[in-house]
Protein backbone atom coordinates (compact mmCIF):
# COMPACT_ATOMS: atom_id res chain seq x y z
CA UNK A 1 0.00 0.00 0.00
CA UNK A 2 1.58 3.24 -0.33
CA UNK A 3 -0.66 6.44 0.68
CA UNK A 4 0.26 10.26 -1.26
CA UNK A 5 -0.81 13.04 0.53
CA UNK A 6 -0.54 15.51 -1.97
CA UNK A 7 -0.28 15.40 -6.30
CA UNK A 8 2.76 15.31 -6.40
CA UNK A 9 3.05 12.19 -4.73
CA UNK A 10 0.15 10.27 -5.65
CA UNK A 11 0.68 7.40 -7.29
CA UNK A 12 2.20 3.67 -7.12
CA UNK A 13 4.43 3.97 -10.49
CA UNK A 14 5.61 6.99 -11.68
CA UNK A 15 6.68 6.89 -15.63
CA UNK A 16 8.59 10.25 -15.96
CA UNK A 17 10.33 10.94 -19.32
CA UNK A 18 10.87 7.59 -19.74
CA UNK A 19 10.52 6.72 -23.69
CA UNK A 20 9.52 3.33 -25.21
CA UNK A 21 8.95 1.07 -22.38
CA UNK A 22 6.60 -1.75 -22.00
CA UNK A 23 4.91 -2.90 -18.68
CA UNK A 24 3.10 -6.53 -19.38
CA UNK A 25 1.72 -9.36 -17.07
CA UNK A 26 1.65 -7.37 -14.18
CA UNK A 27 -0.22 -6.57 -11.23
CA UNK A 28 -0.56 -3.14 -9.61
CA UNK A 29 -2.69 -2.86 -6.45
CA UNK A 30 -3.60 0.33 -4.18
CA UNK A 31 -5.63 0.37 -1.56
CA UNK A 32 -4.92 3.92 -0.50
CA UNK A 33 -7.40 7.04 0.33
CA UNK A 34 -9.92 7.76 -2.59
CA UNK A 35 -8.74 11.02 -2.21
CA UNK A 36 -5.19 10.55 -3.38
CA UNK A 37 -5.52 6.75 -4.54
CA UNK A 38 -3.67 6.91 -8.70
CA UNK A 39 -2.04 3.66 -9.39
CA UNK A 40 0.27 4.58 -12.42
CA UNK A 41 0.79 8.30 -13.70
CA UNK A 42 2.38 9.19 -16.98
CA UNK A 43 4.59 12.08 -17.28
CA UNK A 44 6.82 14.58 -18.32
CA UNK A 45 6.68 13.90 -22.21
CA UNK A 46 6.84 9.76 -21.71
CA UNK A 47 7.11 8.52 -25.61
CA UNK A 48 6.00 5.06 -26.63
CA UNK A 49 4.73 3.47 -23.60
CA UNK A 50 3.04 0.19 -23.47
CA UNK A 51 0.88 -0.92 -20.43
CA UNK A 52 -0.91 -4.06 -21.79
CA UNK A 53 -2.15 -7.58 -20.25
CA UNK A 54 -2.23 -6.51 -16.97
CA UNK A 55 -4.21 -6.29 -13.50
CA UNK A 56 -4.71 -2.64 -12.44
CA UNK A 57 -6.77 -2.17 -9.03
CA UNK A 58 -7.34 0.82 -7.04
CA UNK A 59 -9.47 1.98 -3.92
CA UNK A 60 -13.13 1.71 -4.13
CA UNK A 61 -14.54 5.28 -4.41
CA UNK A 62 -16.86 7.75 -6.40
CA UNK A 63 -15.71 10.64 -5.86
CA UNK A 64 -15.27 13.10 -8.56
CA UNK A 65 -12.06 14.23 -8.50
CA UNK A 66 -9.33 12.32 -10.61
CA UNK A 67 -6.95 12.19 -8.37
CA UNK A 68 -7.98 8.41 -7.52
CA UNK A 69 -7.21 7.61 -11.24
CA UNK A 70 -6.15 4.19 -12.13
CA UNK A 71 -3.69 5.55 -14.55
CA UNK A 72 -3.10 9.21 -15.41
CA UNK A 73 -1.30 11.07 -18.05
CA UNK A 74 -0.92 14.50 -16.71
CA UNK A 75 -2.58 17.89 -17.53
CA UNK A 76 -0.50 21.37 -18.44
CA UNK A 77 3.46 21.94 -17.36
CA UNK A 78 5.20 19.97 -20.46
CA UNK A 79 2.87 17.21 -20.33
CA UNK A 80 2.86 15.77 -23.72
CA UNK A 81 2.93 12.31 -23.44
CA UNK A 82 2.42 10.95 -26.93
CA UNK A 83 1.67 7.29 -28.55
CA UNK A 84 0.65 5.75 -25.62
CA UNK A 85 -0.76 2.16 -25.77
CA UNK A 86 -3.02 0.66 -23.13
CA UNK A 87 -4.70 -2.53 -23.92
CA UNK A 88 -6.17 -6.18 -22.90
CA UNK A 89 -5.76 -4.84 -19.08
CA UNK A 90 -8.59 -5.72 -15.90
CA UNK A 91 -8.71 -1.90 -14.47
CA UNK A 92 -10.82 -2.20 -11.17
CA UNK A 93 -12.55 0.67 -9.12
CA UNK A 94 -10.87 4.22 -9.36
CA UNK A 95 -12.89 7.53 -9.92
CA UNK A 96 -11.45 7.73 -13.34
CA UNK A 97 -10.59 4.31 -14.86
CA UNK A 98 -7.97 6.17 -17.55
CA UNK A 99 -7.65 10.18 -17.16
CA UNK A 100 -5.34 11.11 -20.61
CA UNK A 101 -4.66 14.98 -21.29
CA UNK A 102 -1.83 17.28 -22.40
CA UNK A 103 0.10 20.48 -21.58
CA UNK A 104 -3.14 22.30 -23.25
CA UNK A 105 -5.03 22.84 -26.54
CA UNK A 106 -2.42 23.81 -28.66
CA UNK A 107 -0.09 21.40 -27.79
CA UNK A 108 -2.26 17.81 -28.01
CA UNK A 109 -0.58 14.61 -27.24
CA UNK A 110 -0.98 12.52 -30.85
CA UNK A 111 -1.76 8.76 -31.79
CA UNK A 112 -2.73 6.95 -28.07
CA UNK A 113 -4.63 3.90 -27.98
CA UNK A 114 -6.89 2.28 -25.35
CA UNK A 115 -8.33 -0.92 -26.63
CA UNK A 116 -9.62 -3.78 -25.33
CA UNK A 117 -9.84 -2.91 -21.36
CA UNK A 118 -12.05 -4.11 -19.13
CA UNK A 119 -12.73 -1.22 -16.98
CA UNK A 120 -15.49 -2.34 -14.09
CA UNK A 121 -16.35 -0.51 -10.70
CA UNK A 122 -15.63 2.85 -11.66
CA UNK A 123 -16.63 5.97 -9.68
CA UNK A 124 -16.49 8.59 -11.87
CA UNK A 125 -15.79 8.72 -15.53
CA UNK A 126 -14.67 5.44 -17.51
CA UNK A 127 -12.08 7.18 -19.63
CA UNK A 128 -11.57 11.01 -20.05
CA UNK A 129 -9.61 12.38 -22.77
CA UNK A 130 -8.16 15.92 -23.13
CA UNK A 131 -6.39 17.41 -25.36
CA UNK A 132 -5.78 14.29 -27.97
CA UNK A 133 -4.79 14.21 -31.46
CA UNK A 134 -6.32 11.03 -33.04
CA UNK A 135 -7.11 9.22 -30.75
CA UNK A 136 -8.36 5.75 -30.80
CA UNK A 137 -10.31 3.96 -28.45
CA UNK A 138 -11.96 0.54 -29.60
CA UNK A 139 -13.41 -2.56 -27.87
CA UNK A 140 -13.72 -1.60 -24.29
CA UNK A 141 -15.76 -2.94 -21.94
CA UNK A 142 -16.94 -0.06 -19.22
CA UNK A 143 -19.03 -0.39 -16.40
CA UNK A 144 -19.95 2.09 -13.67
CA UNK A 145 -20.00 1.36 -9.49
CA UNK A 146 -23.34 0.26 -8.59
CA UNK A 147 -23.90 3.99 -6.35
CA UNK A 148 -22.21 6.74 -8.18
CA UNK A 149 -23.31 10.40 -8.11
CA UNK A 150 -22.61 11.15 -11.87
CA UNK A 151 -20.97 8.86 -14.49
CA UNK A 152 -19.70 9.28 -17.64
CA UNK A 153 -18.44 6.03 -19.60
CA UNK A 154 -16.54 7.87 -22.17
CA UNK A 155 -15.51 11.72 -22.26
CA UNK A 156 -13.66 13.66 -24.84
CA UNK A 157 -12.77 17.45 -24.93
CA UNK A 158 -10.50 19.04 -27.54
CA UNK A 159 -9.93 15.64 -29.46
CA UNK A 160 -8.92 16.61 -33.35
CA UNK A 161 -8.24 14.61 -36.30
CA UNK A 162 -9.17 11.50 -37.03
CA UNK A 163 -10.52 10.78 -33.26
CA UNK A 164 -11.86 6.67 -33.38
CA UNK A 165 -14.38 5.66 -31.05
CA UNK A 166 -15.54 2.03 -32.02
CA UNK A 167 -16.69 -1.02 -30.96
CA UNK A 168 -17.16 0.37 -26.83
CA UNK A 169 -19.50 -1.36 -24.36
CA UNK A 170 -20.71 1.12 -21.61
CA UNK A 171 -23.02 0.67 -18.86
CA UNK A 172 -23.71 3.72 -16.40
CA UNK A 173 -25.94 3.94 -12.98
CA UNK A 174 -26.14 6.58 -11.59
CA UNK A 175 -28.10 8.84 -9.15
CA UNK A 176 -27.56 11.87 -11.25
CA UNK A 177 -26.49 12.52 -14.41
CA UNK A 178 -25.46 9.32 -16.68
CA UNK A 179 -23.62 9.51 -19.96
CA UNK A 180 -22.33 7.08 -21.95
CA UNK A 181 -20.45 9.17 -24.91
CA UNK A 182 -19.47 12.85 -24.13
CA UNK A 183 -17.95 15.12 -26.91
CA UNK A 184 -17.28 18.37 -26.28
CA UNK A 185 -15.23 20.56 -28.95
CA UNK A 186 -13.79 17.87 -31.09
CA UNK A 187 -13.01 19.03 -34.63
CA UNK A 188 -12.26 16.70 -37.60
CA UNK A 189 -10.91 17.69 -40.60
CA UNK A 190 -10.97 16.76 -44.52
CA UNK A 191 -8.69 13.52 -44.90
CA UNK A 192 -9.04 12.93 -41.49
CA UNK A 193 -12.44 12.34 -40.19
CA UNK A 194 -13.68 11.36 -36.61
CA UNK A 195 -15.55 7.94 -36.52
CA UNK A 196 -18.21 6.70 -33.87
CA UNK A 197 -19.43 3.35 -35.05
CA UNK A 198 -20.65 -0.19 -33.82
CA UNK A 199 -20.54 1.26 -29.69
CA UNK A 200 -23.31 -0.32 -26.98
CA UNK A 201 -24.24 2.84 -24.63
CA UNK A 202 -26.84 2.28 -21.40
CA UNK A 203 -27.29 5.07 -19.48
CA UNK A 204 -29.52 4.21 -16.09
CA UNK A 205 -30.05 7.74 -14.18
CA UNK A 206 -32.16 10.27 -11.54
CA UNK A 207 -31.68 12.79 -13.66
CA UNK A 208 -30.22 13.52 -17.04
CA UNK A 209 -29.47 11.26 -19.46
CA UNK A 210 -27.99 10.49 -22.44
CA UNK A 211 -26.47 7.80 -24.71
CA UNK A 212 -24.67 10.26 -26.57
CA UNK A 213 -24.07 13.97 -26.06
CA UNK A 214 -22.35 16.17 -28.59
CA UNK A 215 -21.26 20.12 -28.09
CA UNK A 216 -19.52 22.16 -30.25
CA UNK A 217 -18.57 19.55 -31.87
CA UNK A 218 -17.33 19.08 -36.11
Amino acid sequence: DVTGTLTTDNYLLLIYGADWVTFRHLTFQRTGSSTYGTVIRIDSVSIGITIENSIITGPTTTATTNNSSLIFAASGGISIDSITTIRNNLMQNGSYGIYMSSANATFRVARNVIENNLIVNCGNRGIHLENQRRIRVSNNIIQSATTTTQFIGIYSNNCDRGIEIIGNKVTGTSGGLCYGLQMTTCTAVTGQPGLIANNFFSSNCNSEGYGILLTACT
